[in-house]
């Protein structure tokens, strides 16, 4: 499966678990726009998970902050908007 049909189906999830999930506490909206930069967490086995998305490079990137100040051995990064 391509990274573009996980984003996605990430998208899809994300309405729904916005609420329900502390590290997705940075986006809240009922349809989110297109494009918009993404944070994306990958954990010890190399598997990659959609945190967060921003409508701004600035506000993924300081999503992205908070998230790595807290010590858990998590890699974030934060990518630009897909076509």
């Amino acid at each position: 499966m391509s990274t573009t049909s996980h984003v996605g189906k990430a998208r899809d999830l994300l309405p729904h678990l916005v609420n329900s999930h502390p590290d997705l506490r940075y986006t809240r909206f009922t349809k989110m726009p297109d494009p918009h930069w993404t944070v994306w967490r990958q954990d010890d086995n190399g598997n990659r998970f959609l945190v967060s998305s921003h409508p701004t490079e600035a506000e993924a990137r300081r999503a992205a902050a908070e998230l790595e100040a807290r010590g858990h051995k998590q890699l974030y990064t934060v990518e630009p908007p897909t076509k």
